[in-house]
This record gives structure tokens, C-alpha cells and sequence, in this order.
């Protein structure tokens, strides 16, 4: 989830995290639907105006949870944790330490729950494919290449997902172990 996790999207308040996460799928969202024939011109973007205000708000809520410390901060200094945990990296204020560890174990929470609901991934992937092989014998070949196109980008991402997980956790707990030590530094 790198897009999730990126400055943009947490460097403003909850409506400009909710628009930078909403936007992007509906237009993803908006082009499949007019690809596949389901929808008019007018329909697709009727359908992605609705899909980016409930992924918005329901993604922004969800990542708010997760790491519930984050509105404590001003966006500044909410960025600067954010890119100090990415890369692994001494935030550079010892005030911001605390945030630095919220924000790693958050991380962590976010891998084990995806580990969980992986299962969940491959079977979407699987309609995909069913849809592909139905549109294949049943509907229009601009349909079938399209639900084949999106089942295997999303069987890439699911093979490149792991990977990216265990290395974004591994900065993000090496970043930890650096506000931890300036933690008990400040202490002495």
C-alpha cells in the first residue's frame, strides 16, 4: 500500500486525504466501467463520483484508525514522521520519537492484517478471470481482454505485494529502533 502511505495524502487535513485516496480509484473505477461496456459516458463518471466518495471516506477512516495518533500532529510534522518511517531514517526531533514508533507499529498491524485477508486477494482475482473466461465465450472480446488485462496486473501486484511489505516494515522498524534510542537517550 505505498500510495496510502504517501506524503500527499497525509500532508493536509481529512478531506484532502479522503479526495487524494478517492479520486485515483474512482477514474480507475470510472474507465473499467466504460471499458467493459457496463456503462454509459455519463454513467461511468456517475458511478465513479459515488465510488470516490465512499472509498474515500471509508479508506480515510480506515487509515485513521490505524495509525490514531497522526491528527495529534501538524501536517508538517505528520509528513516528516511519514518519510522518516518510509525510508528507515532518525526523524531528527526527539519529540516527533513517539510518533515515529505509533506510526512503525502501525505498519506492522497493516501487514499482519493483509497477511490475514490475502486469501481474500487471490479470490478476487479469480472472478476477474471468471468474468474474462465468461466475456470470453459469451460477451465482447473488448470485454474479455479487459477482465484478463485486470486479472493478471492483479496477480502481479499480489506476487509483488509481499515483497514490498517486508521491506517497508524493515525500514520502518529500523526507524523505530532509532526513535526508541533517542527515547532512553532523552531519559538520561
Amino acid at each position: 500500500m505505498p500510495f496510502v502511505w504517501s506524503e500527499k495524502v497525509w500532508g493536509g487535513g481529512r478531506l484532502q486525504m479522503a479526495l487524494w485516496l478517492g479520486l485515483p480509484a474512482s477514474a480507475l473505477f470510472g474507465l473499467i466501467e466504460f471499458l467493459s461496456g457496463w456503462a454509459s459516458p455519463i454513467g461511468a463518471v456517475a458511478w465513479a463520483i459515488w465510488f470516490a466518495l465512499l472509498y474515500g471516506v471509508l479508506m480515510t477512516r480506515r487509515l485513521r484508525r490505524d495509525w490514531r495518533g497522526a491528527y495529534d500532529l501538524p501536517p508538517r510534522d505528520r509528513v516528516a514522521v511519514l518519510r522518516a518511517v518510509r525510508r528507515g531514517e532518525d526523524v531528527g526531533e526527539p519529540r516527533l520519537a513517539p510518533a515515529v514508533v505509533d506510526l512503525a507499529d502501525a505498519f506492522r498491524r497493516g501487514r499482519e492484517r493483509d497477511h490475514r485477508y490475502r486469501w481474500a486477494l487471490w479470490l478476487f482475482a479469480g472472478v476477474l478471470l471468471c468474468l474474462a473466461l465468461h466475456d470470453s465465450l459469451a460477451g465482447s472480446t473488448r470485454s474479455a481482454v479487459l477482465w484478463g488485462a485486470l486479472a493478471c496486473l492483479w496477480a502481479l501486484l499480489l506476487a509483488w505485494l509481499p515483497r514490498r511489505w517486508v521491506r517497508t516494515v524493515a525500514r520502518a522498524e529500523r526507524a523505530e529502533s532509532l526513535a526508541r534510542r533517542t527515547l532512553s537517550d532523552g531519559l538520561r
